[in-house]
């Protein structure tokens, strides 16, 4: 009986087996051949396809319609012309890691066309080089500017109108007396490097400088906005605000070394509202010079080296007392790092 039993449950098994297997032949066949019918076809799109790019292959070239655009290599003017005129909005522009270069001749490295305003440009990638300016856009709004070098500039760097956005850039003037960076209001200049200008980097209103690196007469010079986390000498002021609206100037070095006279000043405020918070000043004439001001609060500065003074001008302002190193039971208090009877506050 149990050879019987052990039978019949061989039988049921192999006849479920073959019912299985038909059944999933049938699958196959209803869905159809499993291999497939060739190699595979290209699915991605192009880079031009996704963002359609027109080369420059010479100077001068004239930007007439929106669009990508790009160098195809090192470009170049020997005569006073501009490289690359612009005429149009929302362009970009990729210096694809190659020079634009003036050789020391060229009049502006990119500029505005003849009908400005323009909007909502963008230069990166690369250096533009030997040029008056090395991108002209003061009526261009939206403009943004990132990880080029400039150097060899004769006059002004990177000049942008409201609304700018300059990050990662560096620019060396050559005997300019004019800006390395300079935009309009509702800017920002962020993580920057100049040098050899009259003023390093200057904003309009309600716009912020940080994280730069600034060596100039003037290291930075901004109107109702905020300068912080910067690294600065100068000759004449390090850090200039001016009027129009509130300022803020907040955990900068500035080293005032090679001051041209007694009256430059680390820090140099005209106007009212200003923030003064955790700066730190060496070897300056003046640490900080006041000039019509009202409501400013000046707070945790620290002044080293002094040669003359360290404030100046500040009646009337939330000034706690400058005392020396060692001895402040205001957090808030201004110190002094020089020996004694140099560091001085004259109202």
């Amino acid at each position: 009986m149990a050879g019987i039993s052990n039978k019949a449950g061989w039988s049921i098994a192999i006849a479920v087996s073959l019912v299985l297997a038909a059944t999933l032949a049938g699958w196959v066949h209803a869905g159809g051949p499993l291999d497939p019918p060739g190699a595979p076809g290209v699915t991605m799109k192009s880079l031009s396809e996704v963002e359609p790019r027109t080369p420059i292959s010479s100077l001068p070239y004239t930007i007439a319609q929106p669009g990508s655009y790009y160098l195809t290599g090192n470009l170049s003017v020997s005569s006073a012309i501009d490289g690359i005129t612009v005429q149009a909005n929302d362009v970009t522009i990729d210096l694809n890691g190659f020079d634009l270069n003036g050789n020391g001749v060229g009049a502006n490295g990119i500029t505005q066309g003849a009908s400005p305003p323009l909007r909502n440009w963008r230069v990166y990638n690369g250096s533009i080089v030997g040029w008056s300016y090395a991108l002209y856009g003061l009526l261009v709004t939206n403009g943004q500017v990132d990880h080029v070098s400039a150097s060899g500039i004769r006059t002004t760097g990177l000049w942008l109108g409201a609304g700018a956005r300059v990050s990662d850039c560096s620019v060396e003037g050559s005997g300019a007396p004019f800006r390395g960076i300079e935009t309009g209001g509702g800017s920002s200049v962020e993580s920057c490097s100049t040098r050899g200008f009259g003023e390093g980097i200057y904003v309009g209103s309600q716009s912020t400088v940080a994280r730069c690196n600034v060596a100039g007469g003037t290291g930075v010079r901004a109107v109702g906005s905020t300068v912080e986390s910067c690294r600065i000498s100068a000759t004449v002021y390090g850090i200039r605000v001016t009027f129009s609206g509130q300022h803020a100037v907040l955990g900068n070095q500035i080293d005032m070394t090679f001051a041209i006279d007694a009256n430059s000043c680390g820090i140099y405020s005209v106007g009212s509202g200003t923030a003064i918070d955790g700066n730190r000043v060496t070897n300056s004439p003046n640490g900080m010079c006041l000039v019509q001001n009202s409501g400013v609060t000046a707070t945790r500065n620290s002044f080293y080296n002094m040669t003359v003074a360290t404030f100046t001008g500040y009646t009337g302002n939330d000034v706690p007392a400058l005392v020396a190193a060692g001895s402040a039971t205001n957090p808030l208090a201004n110190i002094c790092m020089t020996p004694p009877g140099t560091c001085t506050a004259t109202p």
